[in-house]
């Protein structure tokens, strides 16, 4: 099975999950990591995530954070390997295409697949017209 976990600094992860809720519902495969709120120090992060993947030592795991460079990517990092992916720049679009797409793609196709979605959902309303192909 594959599993996600989201990690931000603050309450960024869960508030996308929240978003996740309300547009495509729950998926019971998916966990958050809200870095440095109530009492969260440095290095929560990575024990947390540790332990969520030596609870399902069989899984594939994809990390999607907030910020490359970041205070929680740096801490994750080091987990990488070919059962952990670590994505950053976590937003809903890219969350939303991940959990509801099939188990039957491979990993990192589909990784490489909803960076590229998530791409063309960036766009500077000011200048896209509704008849814009990305508006």
């Amino acid at each position: 099975m594959r599993r996600y976990i989201v990690a931000s600094h603050g309450k960024m992860a869960s508030g996308l999950v929240e978003g996740l809720n309300i547009i495509a519902g729950s998926f019971p495969n998916l966990s958050t990591i809200n870095a440095y709120v109530d009492g969260h120090e440095y290095g929560d992060s990575f024990k947390k995530a540790k332990e969520l993947i030596d609870n399902y030592p069989d899984d594939e795991f994809v990390i999607m954070t907030d910020l490359l460079g970041g205070s929680v990517n740096t801490e994750l990092m080091p987990l990488q390997s070919e059962k952990i992916h670590i994505v950053t720049g976590a937003n809903l679009a890219i969350l939303l295409t991940m959990v509801t797409s099939s188990e039957d793609e491979k990993t990192k196709d589909l990784i490489n697949r909803a960076i590229e979605e998530a791409k063309k959902s960036i766009v500077y309303c000011n200048t896209a017209s509704a008849k814009d192909e990305d508006f």
